[in-house]
């Protein structure tokens, strides 16, 4: 009677356990920054739904509704709409020097566009001052 041998060997089993640490190390930073892009990138839509609850309510409310735009965060009446995460900033450009960014009752806004920026990553949000669209351009790096 020949005695099989069922399973693997301890050798074996450790050789497996090595090449799966040395391929998870490998891959670690990648899958890192695959999420911080990711992160970033629903920073931007959450900050273009944010703009459009803010031009709807503008438009229901017949008031409209003007917003400081700072660094890391939105204020409405001073008041903190959003704070952005460590390292992200936000910059206004408006269409007009000096102009805040508002949303009016009529469905436009002041117009401009917000850059926003994470290190090495970008996205630019542009508000058309006579549609009231509030875009999330399709650029990224």
């Amino acid at each position: 009677m020949r005695c099989q041998q069922r399973g693997f060997t301890l050798l074996e089993l450790l050789v497996v356990l090595i090449i799966a640490s040395a391929m998870a190390a490998i891959a670690a930073p990648s899958f890192e920054q695959l999420l911080s892009r990711v992160r970033f990138a629903q920073q931007g839509s959450e900050l273009v739904s944010l703009l459009q609850q803010q031009a709807q309510h503008a438009r229901h409310s017949g008031q409209p509704r003007q917003l400081t735009l700072e660094p890391g965060q939105i204020l409405l009446d001073q008041q903190p709409l959003l704070h952005l995460p460590e390292g992200t900033t936000l910059q206004w450009q408006p269409d007009r020097p000096g102009a805040a960014l508002t949303f009016f009752r009529d469905g436009s806004n002041s117009g401009g566009k917000i850059q926003l920026s994470n290190g090495q990553q970008q996205q630019q949000i542009s508000l058309h001052w006579l549609t009231g669209e509030v875009k999330l351009d399709a650029h990224q790096t």
